[in-house]
């Protein structure tokens, strides 16, 4: 983990998550709630509800801008994450079968979780104007 000034962090971090599917026991394939025929939902015998808890690993960074003083110093906050990887209990990757909310999501919770993380570390806040050059 390295933080360069106050607010900004950045790192690496393993967590797990979890997503509801169910699975097709005739074929074996993972569905959306909204995939299954509604008159199927509660068939035992053709669906199985499952919650899979996925292991995630990924990085990421975050550094304020800076809104004051002249425009030409001013910047926007960059915030940036990767999913390195997505698996399952038997290592299947499931970086593909995530729908595009569970993968926004995702990266929320992973830039959350790099920011948490960064908290635990105690380092100098140093001021880009204060600077003391007399000694």
């Amino acid at each position: 983990m390295t933080k360069f000034k106050k607010g900004s962090y950045s790192g690496s971090i393993d967590f797990d998550f979890e997503i509801e599917r169910y699975k097709n026991l005739k074929t074996g394939e993972y569905l959306l709630y909204k995939d299954v025929p509604s008159e199927d939902i509660d068939n035992e015998e053709l669906y199985d509800y499952q919650v899979i808890t996925l292991k995630v690993s990924g990085n990421g960074h975050h550094y304020p801008g800076k809104y004051h003083g002249p425009w030409e110093d001013s910047f926007p906050d960059d915030t940036e994450c990767e999913i390195e990887s997505v698996t399952d209990s038997q290592n299947n990757d499931w970086s593909a079968k995530l729908t595009e909310p569970e993968s926004s999501y995702l990266k929320e919770v992973l830039i959350e979780k790099i920011q948490d993380d960064s908290d635990h570390f105690d380092e100098p806040d140093y001021n880009d104007r204060g600077y003391d050059y007399d000694y």
